[in-house]
């Protein structure tokens, strides 16, 4: 059995509108749940807080 986990924050300082906060909580977590099962499975990968350009 292997488990691999992705971990994400939205913070308040991420000039996100609160009616997208959960979808973009959503889409960071499975970037790094991708991240962790590519590095070799039994990971866990915290994701990057992104700024908007």
């Amino acid at each position: 059995m292997t488990a691999s986990v992705g971990v994400a924050m939205v913070a308040p300082a991420d000039d996100i509108w609160p009616d997208q906060l959960a979808r973009v909580a959503l889409e960071r977590a499975d970037r790094a749940l991708l991240a962790a099962k590519a590095a070799g499975r039994n990971q866990v990968v915290c994701s990057r807080a992104e700024r908007a350009a």
